[in-house]
């Protein structure tokens, strides 16, 4: 779970340069992936929580470079996007 928030935090900064949550949300997907393959998680439920991670995890990207020039609320989606490591 501390690996997916650093993942989280670095991607972050490939946001600030890049511009493209895709890019970020699929980079993410597919260290969730290999992290469930790594730690032997069964196929399907692998597959369903990854659809999850992407979906909130491009969620939480385009959100941050969405508001990116409004301070506070760029810093309340930051922190609060922290939580998607959980998923």
């Amino acid at each position: 779970m501390i690996f997916k928030i650093i993942i989280l935090a670095a991607l972050i900064k490939v946001l600030l340069t890049s511009n493209n949550p895709l890019l970020c949300a699929g980079i993410y997907t597919a260290v969730v992936f290999f992290m469930g393959i790594i730690s032997g998680s069964a196929l399907m439920s692998l597959l369903i929580g990854c659809i999850i991670a992407f979906a909130l995890s491009l969620l939480y990207y385009w959100l941050l470079d969405r508001f990116e020039d409004q301070g506070f609320i760029w810093w309340v989606i930051l922190l609060g996007g922290i939580f998607i490591g959980v998923v």
